[in-house]
């Protein structure tokens, strides 16, 4: 089954500040971290239950799962929830944020 992905108005807001971040200290970094990061997120439509769940699954009413995209310093991690034949992307975070709190997704 290929599934619907749906990128979240606060998700969209996490990926332009990372974009802008990234932009500021190079403008060929930013545009090849943002297509790469935007075709992970596309093959997310492609099997999504086979990443794990997320740390924050455990307090979140639903089942929270996370994609780790980048590498060492420059991973994120994609948050998302599968609702039917549609993925939708949650949260859009560095790894060296904090984890987010139920209220935060």
């Amino acid at each position: 089954m290929t599934y619907h992905v749906e990128i979240t108005a606060k998700a969209l807001r996490e990926i332009d500040e990372a974009l802008e971040w990234y932009a500021v200290r190079s403008l060929r970094t930013a545009i090849s971290w943002y297509v790469n990061l935007m075709e992970a997120v596309r093959d997310l439509g492609d099997n999504p239950e086979r990443f794990e769940l997320a740390p924050e699954d455990e307090s979140y009413p639903g089942e929270l799962r996370q994609m780790l995209y980048g590498k060492k310093r420059g991973t994120y991690r994609i948050l998302f929830e599968i609702r039917g034949d549609t993925v939708y992307i949650l949260r859009v975070r560095h790894s060296a944020q904090d984890f987010v709190a139920p209220e935060e997704i």
